[in-house]
């Protein structure tokens, strides 16, 4: 069987195993996320790789299986003060979420007793089993699940520590595109947007477009931090890339606050209405599909048939433009 082949073999286990659980959303994730996230993840890290001459085998399966025990991790767990709980390690602790269904997954789960250990943690020694019942060699099989265990850095951990962690260049790659994909660009403005939607079908039931692009220059603002935490050239560099996109994108929302019921309807405010219209069970592949197959030519009808808005045309360019760059994204482009 080729590498190929055994690679997909790998990710279609993955994708089964994600679906073991019926619950839609957990936290700051939801059903699709995991899918979605493990195949950006591996795209970007994969192109990463190509600069900091990682081995792309040991980066597409270390990505691959990099979150396969993640939807074991419940609610964070609170103390009585309010603040998160956390491990010895510096981990948020969790609950451990059973899944509804099982498959050869949980079952060596619950075989290695990996029950309450942090995901990159039970993920390694998961992901080295399955990888040596396929055959792989026991070095491969190592490589593989050190990477994924580098993938969370212990927040307790001394330099020495952290060089050992991540001397070999895939788990520095692997790490960068795991951070990236989900605080950087326009990946992580969409999961921006869906944290925000459950909050708020939590609280009242609806979503609210205009209460959503309040928080949005306070969220753009608050990632500054992560571009000085990666730990590739080429990762700081994408990451700069996606922060100025947002950036970008705070001052497209700023200007068309100001053109109203227009920007409404073909702007980057009527993409983010959009966007939150699939929020009960969302997932970004098919937003993406629905909005290059949908909204984008649906507007473009309207635009023939009325254009009398002299911003109109010039709105729909910045969706479009939005959609391709999120497109690149999606697929890892660096």
């Amino acid at each position: 069987m080729s590498i190929e082949a055994r690679l997909s073999k790998l990710q279609s286990l993955v994708e089964e195993t994600f679906l073991l659980w019926d619950q839609v959303r957990i936290g700051w994730s939801w059903r699709h996320y995991y899918l979605n996230h493990t195949l950006r993840v591996r795209a970007l890290a994969l192109e990463l790789g190509k600069h900091e001459g990682a081995d792309p085998d040991v980066v597409a399966f270390a990505a691959t299986l990099h979150d396969i025990t993640k939807r074991y991790d419940g609610n964070v767990i609170m103390g009585p003060d309010g603040k998160r709980l956390v491990d010895k390690n510096g981990y948020w602790m969790t609950e451990t979420l059973q899944p509804t269904r099982e498959n050869r997954v949980t079952r060596l789960y619950d075989a290695l007793g990996l029950a309450g250990q942090p995901h990159h943690y039970s993920g390694a020694v998961l992901a080295e089993h399955l990888l040596t019942e396929e055959g792989f060699s026991p070095e491969f099989a190592a490589s593989v699940a050190a990477v994924i265990r580098a993938h969370v850095a212990p927040q307790t951990a001394s330099p020495e520590e952290r060089e050992a962690l991540y001397r070999a260049p895939e788990a520095r790659v692997l790490s960068d595109a795991d951070l990236i994909d989900a605080n950087l660009g326009l990946v992580a403005f969409y999961r921006n947007i869906q944290i925000h939607a459950g909050r708020m079908l939590q609280q009242t039931g609806c979503v609210d477009p205009g209460a959503y692009i309040e928080v949005v220059e306070r969220w753009v603002n608050s990632k500054d931090s992560f571009l000085e935490s990666l730990l590739t050239p080429s990762g700081r560099e994408v990451a700069a890339q996606r922060q100025a996109r947002n950036r970008q994108l705070v001052e497209w929302i700023a200007e068309e606050r100001a053109l109203g019921p227009v920007a409404w309807e073909y702007g980057l405010l009527g993409v983010i209405a959009f966007l939150l219209e699939d929020s009960y069970d969302p997932c970004l592949t098919r937003a993406l599909r629905l909005l290059e197959e949908l909204w984008l030519p649906n507007r473009q009808a309207r635009l023939s048939n009325d254009g009398s808005s002299p911003h109109a045309r010039a709105l729909l360019v910045r969706s479009d433009q939005f959609r391709n760059l999120l497109h690149e994204e999606v697929a890892g482009r660096l």
